[in-house]
């Protein structure tokens, strides 16, 4: 947001920006979608929550006459002028053979998931099994998180009670999720050196998360 609030005001474009309450709310995001048609904006810059789901907003854009251009996560259903983002099954794959080599392509790793449906953690995750499969001596747990920081760090805390300790790396489909997960690593008496992380998103809390050695 805060870089198209910088494109927005260099071009002279109004932006306002909106979200649902919570990320896998597809009903209240086309519910928003529907309030800007009839407010009449010129063009959407859309981050769908679900990718399948959001086609009955989208075709509604089209016949309205709205251009869509998707941000970060793609959509279905009806046509769009541009998708802007990163091949998120290639970074995914990657992430997942650097976090192996991490762990010494053995040990326990817990795989979480994004919003189930929706492209760009869907993608991501699947990438990162595939590389991770590739090494029969590790073994992944995969839930979803919901992109919570508060989902995430329960899930890892009932990992870490399952596995007695015994976890050796996270990956993280998106940042929140991977604070969480420190935070519960941490809790458990565990540090940086023993639990490998990898992850998406760089938030400012990420980098402090890091440099705190979290």
């Amino acid at each position: 947001v805060d870089g198209a609030e910088l494109a927005a005001e260099d071009l002279g474009i109004s932006l306002t920006s909106y979200a649902p309450e919570k990320p896998e709310n597809i009903e209240e995001q086309i519910a928003i979608l529907e309030d800007l048609i009839t407010k009449g904006v010129d063009c959407i810059a859309l981050a769908p929550t679900n990718t399948e789901s959001i086609a009955a907003g989208i075709v509604k854009l089209n016949e309205a006459g709205i251009p869509v251009v998707y941000d970060n996560t793609r959509g279905s259903g009806g046509d769009f002028l541009a998708y802007v983002g990163i091949d998120n099954y290639s970074v995914g794959f990657q992430l997942g053979e650097y976090v192996a080599e991490q762990m010494g392509y053995e040990g326990n790793l817990l795989l979480l998931e994004g919003v189930p449906g929706q492209s760009t953690s869907d993608l991501r995750s699947q990438g990162a099994r595939d590389a991770l499969a590739q090494y029969a001596d590790i073994t992944v747990e995969s839930q979803p998180a919901n992109w919570s920081y508060a989902e995430a760090s329960d899930i890892t805390t009932n990992m870490l009670t399952k596995w007695g300790g015994e976890l050796d790396a996270v990956i993280s489909a998106g940042a929140g999720q991977s604070e969480g997960a420190a935070e519960a690593i941490k809790a458990y008496g565990l540090t940086q050196d023993d639990v490998a992380g990898g992850s998406f998103d760089v938030t400012a809390e990420v980098v402090e998360a890091i440099r705190n050695g979290d």
